[in-house]
């Protein structure tokens, strides 16, 4: 039974994904909805972005990052909360993160493309 509260879109786009300390990972967004994104990254970007497999950061506050990637002409740029981090295979990880703020102007104009396409 699927969950979901939103129609999710599968993708392959490239990605870059920015902590609060500066640092950036390269990854790729595997699909879309109007409430999240889910990404995949290595083991090694993995344990950056969510050291031991937590949602949680070493102060106990929700592990956020700036998602930006590009899709359907247009550049995204969204404040994202880690939800859940599940390895796939040896050095494959899935991160699935929540939109933190849905009236963030790129979360609209996302909201936008997705309607249009469906």
């Amino acid at each position: 039974m699927d969950r979901r509260n939103f129609l999710r879109i599968a993708v392959d786009l490239p990605a870059e994904l920015r902590l609060d300390d500066g640092e950036r990972i390269v990854a790729r967004v595997r699909d879309l909805s109007a409430a999240g994104v889910q990404i995949q990254c290595d083991d090694l970007d993995t344990r950056i972005l969510a050291p031991k497999g937590s949602c949680i950061d070493s102060q106990g506050r929700p592990i956020e990052v700036d998602l930006r990637f590009r899709w359907e002409g247009r550049n995204l740029k969204i404040r994202c909360r880690v939800v859940f981090v599940r390895r796939v295979s040896h050095d494959e990880y899935r991160i699935g993160m929540r939109f933190g703020d849905v009236y963030q102007e790129d979360v609209i104009e996302l909201e936008k493309l997705l309607a249009r396409r469906h």
